[in-house]
């Protein structure tokens, strides 16, 4: 037993929690000092940086400037040459040498316009020849035409003359054309008959027609759509079938599916940021495309990190209203009293509470349809409770193996390492002693929220990690935050694809206490979680599947204990159902089409049909028509023909009744017309061949004028051009010492430009080489500020972890504490207050004095209290001692709080409740 003068355990253990807080406190400060260097510092690296930035854009202007001067100085430079060359050679000589020059090529251009001149001139007179060669041609035609007519005309007088002279002939010519003439007119009558009838006959056709094709191909189109539309009919009767059967299994399947599953309400709602909803959401989008890349994912979890920093991030709410939560606990010695003392259908409900703000919040992070809701499960509740409930230290692989073998879940899943590790010690809900002495179910419910779901996200905090990189992929790192998100290696790696994962979770504060006073228990709060994934399962048969309502999530009703076939036959009646109403909307479409067809195609044929005659019919009445015609116009034609053969005949006959002496002077006559006229067409078409022959030269002439013309204006336009270079030459020579002198002024200037722009090269160049070392201290000094805000950043986090480790061994230490060593740690802190009260104690100067100013040994202050050498924070104020000694339970006293030792009765009544196992001696702090 330890003495009243040394140290018990738990001192020793608050002791060094002390210093590790102090140190993480100094660690803090100078984190702080580091990182307001480090701020300073780069602040005038950027200011530097950005000094040298501007001055290097003015380089880069003075160094662009230098260019185009330098083009400007050769630009300037050619032109002095080009004008001093100009100036040697515009002597006298020289100039009277350019202007005749000018004289040699202003006659070339004289006598070059002379030449167009004529050449114009002449290409006029010879298209004025051209043009009276062509009217001469067209004369001669005409004379040809006139003389041709004259000589038919002579050769059917010479063929009348011809006839005259035999008298029997020509009156039987007469009588013959005389039959041809009446007969013709016959014809002609005839045909004028047959006119009018085929006309009369068309008159009718028109009024009764229809056309016999148009009747046949209405009618083959009409059957081909009433075939086509009772194929579409029948399809569409197929479809319709097979659509109804779909929605019957359809609804079946959701029948089925509904009959199995009930939806709890969830009891919590939940509010999170958007840049911790971003996070999440682009972790889980990281991982999907590089599961394997540990940077990436150490990134994207910082951000996750970074946004749980700010403390209103997320916020859990419960709003059931369960019939017990006006339930009161007692809870004048710690709100986790009332965990104690719950019974099991109330230690569901702060489970099913867990569960429900575990959905709560992936819904409100948007990541349900990716890891998935979580469904209470006994099972997955006693994988949980197994660890939660180990003693310290304890080989788990019995129990492991025994829990497999009974829940057919896998060994492997069974001491996965979020579930064995998913905290190693808790504070469960305990805040502190507390003066209200009852809380009701409600709160305890909000509280359960408060600190196993949100104070456990809030210890996702990376830069605790001396490699942050590591930690994020490592499932024994922030295990529980992890596994609340989903985020856990093994849970992605399960990939249930948003379906819901059974779930579990205890801690060693449910229900009645007495398997844990043997103060062998450290107090742990576990989450068990088991993806419905078939790699997590040794034996699913032997899996107890049985639902357990949880808010917020469908769970599977006694009778049907499997949903995944049931939804896989609701995912298949539902394709199936879409695909069959697609089908039967397309054989509607198809059948309606179909219908309009056959409609039309059936009033097209009753339109052909109603119209009686056949087009046959009318095409021949047509065609009637069209021949009688024909055949009138043939039959006046040879009425006309035969009118004049009459005449002829009538004529030779008259002519045949002189007596011969006279018809044979009238035969020589029209022979030696004839011979005239002969000799008169031969003569014309002689000289229409001459014209010809004439208008053949003169066209030729013309194009030959034409290419000469074109010639000269080619010669005219080289002289034009040569004048006026020899007229530019005389001026260039004339005015060279005035272009001299301003091309001279021009380079001056340009060479002035240079010089400047160089020099304001020079000067930028300068001021970047004047800048650079400013700039390179300047990184420097980050640097360096960089280096020590690491290493402030890295002792920082040491000094927590030793402090997270200094609060554990505390805790451990407070588990196993004995009455005898409360009892002296209580004696302590009495003697140590009664000392602090007799002498005066108090703080000066950041150190414990007494009334004298003389440092008291072994004292110290830390956080503003007085320390004392056990590690106990001493106060005058006895209503706020239980306030500064969280977590710990405080032995009843009696008499004078001054007494320097507890009397024989406090001692009693405190052996007594140990004996009874009605005092709870472990002590938990809020880390």
């Amino acid at each position: 037993m330890a003495t009243a003068k040394s140290q018990t355990p738990v001192e020793k253990a608050q002791s060094a929690v002390t210093a590790a807080q102090s140190n993480v406190n100094t660690a803090t400060a100078a984190q702080k000092t580091a990182q307001t260097t480090y701020n300073t510092a780069k602040s005038g690296q950027d200011a530097a940086q950005k000094s040298v930035d501007t001055a290097q854009k003015q380089v880069d202007t003075a160094k662009t400037s230098v260019t185009t001067a330098k083009s400007d100085v050769n630009k300037a430079q050619t032109a002095v040459d080009a004008a001093q060359k100009s100036a040697a050679k515009a002597t006298p000589a020289g100039i009277q040498d350019a202007q005749a020059a000018v004289k040699t090529a202003q006659d070339i251009e004289t006598k070059a316009q002379s030449n167009v001149d004529t050449a114009k001139a002449q290409t006029a007179t010879d298209t004025t020849a051209e043009t009276q060669a062509q009217n001469t041609v067209d004369q001669a035609q005409s004379a040809v035409t006139s003389a041709q007519k004259t000589a038919d005309a002579a050769n059917k007088v010479v063929n009348q003359a011809k006839a005259a002279m035999d008298t029997r002939t020509s009156g039987s010519n007469v009588q013959a054309a005389q039959t041809k003439d009446e007969t013709a007119a016959k014809n002609v009558t005839d045909a004028q008959k047959n006119l009018t009838e085929a006309q009369a006959k068309q008159k009718a056709a028109d009024a009764e027609a229809t056309n016999d094709d148009a009747i046949q191909a209405a009618t083959t189109a009409n059957v081909q759509a009433q075939s086509n539309l009772t194929v579409a009919k029948a399809n569409t009767a197929a479809k319709q079938t097979a659509a109804d059967q779909a929605v019957a299994a359809l609804t079946a399947a959701q029948n089925a599916l509904q009959s199995s599953t009930t939806t709890t309400a969830n009891v919590v709602t939940a509010k999170v940021s958007t840049a911790l909803k971003s996070a999440v959401q682009n972790y889980l989008t990281v991982y999907k495309k590089t599961p394997s890349d540990k940077n990436a994912l150490g990134a994207a979890m910082q951000k996750i990190s970074d946004a749980l920093q700010d403390s209103s991030s997320v916020k859990l709410s419960y709003i059931g209203k369960a019939a017990d939560d006006s339930t009161t606990f007692d809870t004048i010695n710690g709100t986790n009293n009332a965990l104690e003392s719950m019974n099991a259908s109330q230690l569901l409900e702060i489970q099913q509470t867990i569960a429900g703000g575990i959905n709560a919040l992936r819904d409100a992070l948007g990541i349900s349809g990716t890891v998935g809701h979580v469904e209470l499960n006994q099972d997955a509740i006693d994988i949980a409770k197994m660890y939660a409930t180990l003693e310290s230290g304890a080989d788990i692989t019995q129990p492991a193996t025994d829990l497999s073998n009974r829940t057919g879940i896998a060994y492997s899943t069974v001491t996965a390492t979020p579930n064995a590790h998913s905290d190693d010690e808790d504070t469960a809900i305990a805040q502190l002693v507390e003066g209200q002495s009852t809380r009701s179910m409600k709160n305890i419910k909000q509280l359960v929220l408060d600190d196993m779901i949100m104070q456990k996200l809030f210890t996702l905090y990376l830069d605790q990690y001396a490699n942050p990189t590591s930690a994020a992929s490592n499932d024994t790192a922030m295990t529980a935050a992890k596994q609340i998100l989903g985020l856990t290696q093994s849970q992605l790696q399960a990939d249930t694809n948003g379906a819901p994962s059974y779930f579990g979770v205890w801690d060693s504060e449910f229900g009645p206490m007495a398997s844990r006073h043997d103060g062998n228990h450290i107090m742990m709060y576990r989450m068990a979680f088991v993806p419905n994934v078939a790699s997590v399962f040794a034996d699913k048969a032997k899996f107890d599947a049985t639902p357990i309502a949880t808010p917020g999530v469908a769970s599977t009703s006694t009778t049907v204990s499997d949903t995944t076939t049931l939804q896989a036959a609701l995912t298949t009646a539902q394709a199936t159902n879409a695909a069959a109403q697609t089908a039967l909307t397309a054989a509607k479409a198809a059948k309606s089409a179909a219908q309009s067809k056959a409609d039309a195609a059936a009033k097209t044929l009753a339109d052909a049909k109603s119209a009686s005659s056949s087009a046959a019919t009318k095409a021949a009445a047509d065609k009637a028509v069209q021949t009688a015609r024909d055949n009138l116009t043939k039959a006046q034609t040879a009425k006309t023909t035969a009118d004049a053969a009459l005449q002829a005949a009538k004529d030779a006959y008259a002519a045949s009744q002189q007596d011969t002496a006279t018809k044979q002077a009238a035969l020589d006559k029209a022979n030696a017309d004839a011979k005239t006229a002969s000799d008169a067409l031969t003569a014309a078409q002689s000289k229409l061949a001459e014209a010809k022959t004439a208008l053949t030269a003169a066209q030729k002439k013309v194009a030959a004028d034409k290419t000469a013309e074109t010639t000269a204006n080619d010669a005219l336009a080289k002289a034009q051009a040569a004048v006026k270079t020899a007229q530019d030459k005389v001026t260039a020579l004339t005015n060279a010492p005035k272009t001299l002198v301003t091309a001279q002024a021009n380079l001056t200037a340009a060479q002035k430009a240079l010089t400047k722009a160089q020099s304001d090269y020079a000067t930028a160049e300068k001021t970047v080489a004047e800048l650079t070392p400013a700039l390179n201290v300047a990184k420097s000094t980050t640097a360096q500020a960089q280096a020590q805000l690491a290493a402030a950043n890295a002792n920082l986090a040491a000094a927590k972890h030793r402090l997270t480790a200094a609060q554990r061994a505390l805790r451990r230490a407070e588990n196993a504490e004995t009455i005898a060593a409360n009892v002296a740690r209580q004696q302590h802190r009495i003697d140590s207050e009664a000392q602090a009260q007799q002498g005066g104690y108090h703080i000066s100067d950041n150190a414990v004095v007494d009334h004298n100013q003389q440092p008291v040994a072994g004292w110290k202050v830390v956080n503003g209290q007085m320390v004392d050498k056990f590690g106990n924070i001493v106060s005058f104020n006895r209503a706020t001692k239980q306030a500064q000694n969280q977590g710990r339970h405080s032995l009843p006293t009696t008499g004078d709080q001054t007494n320097t030792g507890l009397n024989a009765a406090g001692l009693a009544i405190a052996a007594f409740m140990a004996i009874l196992g009605l005092a709870d001696w472990k002590r938990r702090v809020r880390d």
